[in-house]
């Protein structure tokens, strides 16, 4: 299986379930990011992993095109950027993730349809 494929299913699974979750368990889901985003050790581990995952994709998958590899690629990137932003200005991620939470059913929208393109491309590929 190409890394581009693994990369695709893992990120696409993952969001899948993520916004599945959240708009079956919107209250539980909202009260734990609020929680994690007060802690200012949680945001910190967090971002750890965010920087960690970003990372690993960007160092082993640099494919900028305009298809799913290029979508992976960007979140790698994206992810990158989380964990700089989360670890270096915990209190501007306060503020994103609070404005993020007013507009949560864009946010699970976009997570879901991003998810199910990404785990679709990467069954096929």
């Amino acid at each position: 299986m190409p890394i581009s494929s693994f990369y695709a299913q893992l990120i696409g699974i993952f969001m899948l379930i993520m916004s599945v979750t959240w708009i079956s368990r919107q209250q539980q889901v909202e009260a734990a990011i609020k929680d994690l985003f007060a802690s200012k050790g949680a945001l910190a581990l967090s971002g750890s992993f965010a920087l960690l995952f970003g990372i690993t994709i960007a160092l082993t998958h640099t494919v900028w095109a305009w298809n799913y590899q290029g979508l992976v690629t960007l979140i790698g990137y994206l992810l990158i950027a989380r964990g700089i932003c989360r670890l270096g200005y915990p209190h501007w991620s306060q503020r994103v993730i609070n404005k993020a939470l007013r507009h949560h059913l864009w946010v699970i929208f976009i997570m879901f349809v991003i998810g199910f393109y990404l785990t679709y491309q990467g069954m096929m590929n």
